[in-house]
C-alpha cells in the first residue's frame, strides 16, 4: 500500500486550485505518517505514537534522507535537466 501525500495549491495564472500529490512511501520505505484531514483526534494519536517511538522518528528521518539524497540532490537534478535538453536536440 502506496501513502499519497495531497496538496491544494491556488494557481497564480488561472487562480483555480490545483491538486499537488505525492507519494512518500509504501509500508516498508514510507517517510511520514499520514492523518486524517481535518481530524483533530486522528492528528493527536499520530503525533502520541511518534512520540512514544523515538526509534520510530530516528528511522523515518534516515530514510527520508536517503530519498532527498537519491531524487532530489544536485547530481540527480542536474541529470534530468541534461536528460530533457538532450531529448530536446
Amino acid at each position: 500500500m502506496f501513502l499519497l501525500k495531497i496538496k491544494i495549491l491556488i494557481s497564480h495564472v488561472t487562480h483555480k486550485a490545483l491538486v499537488v500529490t505525492e507519494i512518500i512511501g509504501n509500508e516498508d520505505d514510507a517517510i511520514g505518517k499520514l492523518f486524517t484531514p481535518n481530524n483533530v483526534d486522528d492528528l493527536e494519536k499520530t503525533i502520541v505514537e511518534l512520540w512514544n517511538n523515538k526509534s520510530e522518528i530516528v528511522e523515518l528521518g534516515e530514510k527520508a534522507f536517503r530519498k532527498l539524497k537519491n531524487e532530489y540532490s544536485a547530481e540527480v537534478i542536474y541529470k534530468k535537466w541534461e536528460n530533457l535538453f538532450n531529448s530536446l536536440l
